[in-house]
This record gives structure tokens, C-alpha cells and sequence, in this order.
């Protein structure tokens, strides 16, 4: 019996990428607590930043993507995007700029 790979959340493939970016990106929108100052702090610039990365990530890859992996990214931007509206609408961007 052929034993099982269990995934290695440090395999390095495109899936763990984009995730990485998501993770990114919700702690720029104040979703997630920041693992250096242990608060939850909102950048928007930084957001908008990792989302138009996704997007052109998306745009280059078009068709060369497995069908779980162009899942996962369609829906993560369609979910970030939606949390960036909500984020810059309440006005909770902690930046100086």
C-alpha cells in the first residue's frame, strides 16, 4: 500500500503563494493582528497593493492554472476586494500618509 503525502504548509507551489498574499493582504486591511507590533493595523495603500498583485497574477496565468488553483484566487479576490470596500468605507486606514 503506496503511503499518503500529508501537503507541507511550506511546500513551495502556487497555492501557498497566493495564500501568503491573502494573509498579507488581511493584515493590511486590519483583519488579522500584525505579528511585530501585536495589533491590528490597517494600511490600504499596502492593500490595494497585494490585491492588484492577485489581480495581475491572475491576468498572466490565465489558462496555465489548475482548476483548484484559478478557484482559489478568483475567489480570494473577489473576498479581499469586498473587505477593501468595507475597510476604506468605515474609513479605518491607520497610516500617517
Amino acid at each position: 500500500m503506496e503511503e499518503k503525502k500529508i501537503p507541507d504548509i511550506w511546500d513551495v507551489n502556487f497555492i501557498n503563494f497566493i495564500n501568503g498574499l491573502g494573509l498579507e493582504c488581511l493584515m493590511a486591511l486590519g483583519k488579522l493582528e500584525n505579528p511585530v507590533t501585536k495589533k491590528k493595523e490597517s494600511d490600504l495603500r499596502q492593500a490595494r497593493y497585494v490585491i492588484d498583485t492577485l489581480d495581475m497574477l491572475r491576468e498572466k496565468t490565465k489558462g496555465n492554472l489548475a482548476e483548484d488553483e484559478q478557484k482559489i484566487l478568483d475567489e480570494m479576490l473577489v473576498y479581499l476586494k469586498m473587505l477593501f470596500v468595507e475597510v476604506n468605507q468605515e474609513g479605518k486606514d491607520t497610516t500617517n500618509d
